[in-house]
Parts: structure tokens; sequence; C-alpha cells
């Protein structure tokens, strides 16, 4: 390998694959063949063969460069989604970024990711939907419904919150929206009946020292500015946005706060510095399906809003009459699975966004130039039993799993954004990939099974069994096995977010087996501009 003023020149690579730089830009050759460029520092390629068509080999060949480590880590919680498409239930505690926060039933609960020692951080009179953890300061939110168990009387629990307050509203006894604030410091609690219906997402600002904000999204069409003392929670101001609203996000100089809901409209909000008064700005109508996140990026000059549909729209906060300066789509648009969920921007100088799709997927994209896109593939929770199967047994090993009960049923991978569309695609118009673990799912809603099947990783290709090629030997097998025989289904996310700590940045993915953490390469972000991710 040759490396001139930390740009790659040239490197020999397996199976003759040889990658020489070309005015900042790295050449894939092979037997003389150009065949891709890629703008990449540091290039890792892999053979794949996609299986077969048509009684052909497939066979791509691709280059990848990494800004994750590696391998992740994985650290146990129980994350408890209280309603299916409310999905930002992870963050990182600010004073402790190794303590990730998280919901479980009617409480909030931590995982020490230095020890994975899990404990409560707060215990709830409902199950929350919705939290937001800073400086040492958690709001919840939720509703009244027969569900809230810190109780074993309903109708006891019910006179309990007929007693809180309603923010000196007047509007408590219509009110089943729930809004809690705790001061882990003091482990002091407030609490008050806050909207109409279920409270999807809430917010806590700063303001001074003992004094928070909070902005709240009900699904009434509200969404409260809420002013948090020692003693009490006050409503400042409300606006009605004329749809059931999912989420807000406020810039980080507080002058710019984001909307989304059940419309295709994104709102955006001036929040009154002195009067807490909530001023309209700006409509956005994206044509998109009902909007579940936004965030800021840590400069200010982009945020970005996605959508159940599986589009992102990026825009410069400076020009936002001008259109979203980038549209992402999830791999499996307009589909339950691919439905996007929750994005976050990265803090420091990493430049990187995540978006989480419904289940098993998240998308890493470089917010510096948008031209590199790639995709955390999550393995799918449960496979065929081997008892099921008897000689097919090795198929427990096609996605690097070894055993239910090891870490190694989480081996995450990592693709290109185009490469996984590509794969995809193939396997649609497979007609032979008729076997019982695809047969239910659609060309746009395909798993995650299917999909690392059919890339084959090299790391598992001494244990890997090719179900195209063996079909002889197990279609029989396949053929008696019920649903219930051959059960298994993808990871669904419930969250994700940043942290920053001495040993440098990190993604914190939370899904049903518990935490992936993977660490970012943050010197070559530095070092090399268009250091793509893995």
């Amino acid at each position: 390998m040759t490396i001139d003023n930390g740009l790659l020149i040239s490197c020999s690579c397996p199976d003759g694959v040889e990658i020489a730089s070309n005015g900042g830009k790295a050449l894939v050759h092979k037997s003389g063949d150009v065949y891709t460029a890629l703008p990449l520092r540091l290039v890792l390629t892999h053979r794949r063969s996609y299986g077969r068509s048509h009684g052909h080999d497939e066979t791509v060949y691709h280059g990848r460069t990494s800004a994750l480590a590696e391998k992740p880590s994985f650290h146990p919680a129980t994350i408890t989604v209280n309603h299916w498409q409310l999905r930002d239930l992870v963050q990182p505690c600010s004073t402790n970024p190794n303590e990730i926060i998280y919901t479980h039933d009617d409480a909030i609960k931590c995982t020490d990711l230095s020890t994975d020692k899990i404990s409560t951080v707060c215990t709830l009179d409902f199950h929350p939907r919705c939290f937001k953890e800073a400086h040492s300061k958690i709001v919840t939110g939720g509703v009244i419904s027969s569900i809230n168990s810190n109780s074993s009387s309903t109708s006891l629990m019910n006179r309990a919150f007929a007693e809180m307050g309603d923010g000196g509203t007047g509007e408590g006894a219509s009110w089943r929206g729930l809004f809690s604030f705790y001061n882990r410091e003091t482990q002091q609690s407030l609490g008050i009946r806050l909207g109409t219906y279920i409270n999807n997402n809430a917010s806590v600002n700063k303001v001074s020292n003992g004094t928070y904000t909070s902005y709240v999204c009900n699904n009434d069409k509200y969404l409260y500015s809420t002013h948090i003392s020692n003693s009490a929670i006050a409503v400042d101001d409300s606006v009605n946005l004329e749809f059931p609203l999912n989420h807000s996000a406020l810039s980080d100089d507080h002058k710019n706060l984001v909307v989304l809901g059940d419309c295709s409209k994104i709102f955006l909000l001036h929040p009154g510095q002195q009067d807490g008064v909530l001023r309209r700005d700006n409509i956005i109508d994206t044509h998109c399906d009902s909007g579940f996140s936004t965030s800021f990026s840590g400069s200010g000059q982009q945020f970005a809003s996605c959508f159940q549909d599986g589009t992102c729209l990026i825009y410069d906060t400076r020009n936002v009459g001008a259109g979203p300066i980038k549209t992402v789509h999830s791999t499996r648009k307009n589909s339950s699975n691919g439905a996007f969920r929750c994005l976050k921007y990265s803090r420091g100088t990493d430049d990187l966004l995540v978006i989480s799709e419904h289940v098993g997927r998240v998308h890493v994209i470089d917010s510096r130039d948008f031209s590199n896109h790639q995709v955390i593939v999550l393995p799918v929770n449960s496979i065929p039993q081997r008892s099921e199967i008897g000689s097919s047994a090795s198929l427990v090993n096609l996605n690097g799993i070894q055993d239910c009960s090891e870490n190694s049923i989480f081996t995450p991978k990592v693709l290109d954004f185009n490469e996984v569309v590509t794969i995809e695609s193939n396997l649609a118009k497979n007609d032979d990939m008729n076997t019982p673990f695809n047969a239910n799912y659609a060309s746009r809603n395909m798993n995650n099974f299917n999909l690392l099947n059919a890339v084959g990783f090299e790391e598992n290709s001494d244990v890997t069994l090719d179900v195209r090629e063996h079909r002889g030997s197990t279609a029989s097998s396949y053929s008696s096995m019920s649903g219930s025989e051959f059960d298994y289904f993808d990871n669904e996310i419930s969250g994700l977010d940043w942290y920053e700590d001495s040993g440098g940045s990190h993604i914190v993915i939370g899904c049903c087996k518990g935490l992936i953490k993977w660490d970012v390469d943050s010197w070559s972000r530095r070092t090399f501009p268009s250091y793509a991710m893995l």
C-alpha cells in the first residue's frame, strides 16, 4: 500500500483487485477492466454473489470505507415501546454519557455501558409514550388509560389523576394527557394533566438555574409551551396547528422550532425569548405522509424531518424557501417495515445523520455533501429451530448467528444504500426464491433474513448453507413446516442517538434484544473530509 499526504495511491487486494488514485477518486480494477469509481480515501473490497437468476451467477464487486469501528458492542436492556409508532426512546444521560436511558413499562431505566448494570431512574404513574433528558432533568408524556399500572385499582388511579393540576389553564376536567417532570439530583417529581389526548413528544430546555421550558406535542392538535420551576409546572402558551402533533425540535440557539404531525406539512415556529409565546414563521407542504421525527444539525445550518412513507427531507435553515437540499429514501419506501421513525444529527465534527426504519435498519449519512449513504442491517431475532430442520441446521449460522443465547445473534452488517436496493431488486425478480422464510414478504417490504442470506458474508462462508443450491436436500423439510415451526422476525428499533465521551463519538441503537453501540472513527472524519461510513 502506498499513501501520499494522507491519500491512498495504490494497494493490492484479494482476488486481483487493485485500487489506485485518480484525481482524488479511487478506481477499482480487475483484469484491466474498470468496474467503478468511488469518491473514497480508503477502500475495502468484498466480492458478493447475489444468487442466481435465469441460471447465471450474478457477481458484483463493491468498494466501501468505514468511519465506524469494525464491530459493535452489545449491552442488556429491555426497552418498552408504549405506542407502536413512537420510537424515540433511547438517549444518553447528559451528565454521564455511558448511561443510556430508555423506557421500560411505567419507568425510566438506564444501562451503564461500562458495567452493563441496569438501574431504575424513576417510576411513573403511567406508561410513558415519550421522554427527554437534559441537565439531569427528565420530562415524560403519556395519557390516562386502563394500562396505567402503578396502582392495583384503576378507579383509585383515576382519582389520583383527577387531583392533578392542569398548569393553570382551567382545562383539566376534560384533559387526559399526562406530563411529568423529574429532577434526578433532588429526586423531586412534578406532574400535570396536559392536553386532551396522548402526548407524543416532549422536550426539556434550560432557561436559567432551576427554570426550564418544555414543548409538548399532543394528539389534540395543540403544541403546548410549559414553564417548569422547582415547585410547579405552568402552561405559558399553546398553538393549534390543525393536525395531531408527533414531534418537535428546538435549535441550539432556541430561536427556531420545527414541528411535525399527522399531515404532510412542516411547521416552523419562533418561540418568544421572554414571554414564551409561539409565533408562526413558515409552513412547508412536503406531499409526504405523516412526520415522526425532526432534528437540527450541530451547526444549526441544517434541519432534517422524516416521514412515515420512508422519506427524509433535509433543509438549509438559511434558505428554507429553496426547498430541500437533499431527499433521503428508505430501503423499503411506502411500507410498514421501512417507515422512518427517528433521526438524529451527530454533534461535534463528525457531521453524520442517522435515521431508523421501523424494523431492522439504520441509515448513516454524511451530512457534509451527502455523497456517502450506508445502512446498518440488524439480523433476525429468531430462526428455524435445529430440531425442526434436521440436516439443514447449518442455516442457524446464515447471518453470523451461532447460538440464540449468545451475543453472536447480534451481528449487524453495513452495506451501501445502493447495494441494499440492488440486492432486494434482484431478490424480487428471482422466481426460484420461494422458500417459506421469504414467501410472506412483498418486494417493497423485504426482511433482513432474505437480505443477509443473499449477501453471503465471507466470515460465514464455512458454515453457510445456500438454500438455492441445496434445495434438493431441504425442500421436503421446508414444505412440511408450519408457520409456527418456521418462526422468526426482524429486530424492531425503539430509538437511537449519539453520545461523546473520552473515547470519542458513538452511535447507540435500541432494539428488541437490547442496546447496540458503534464507535465512530472521529479521527478519520477530521483527517479525511470525504471519509465514508461503513
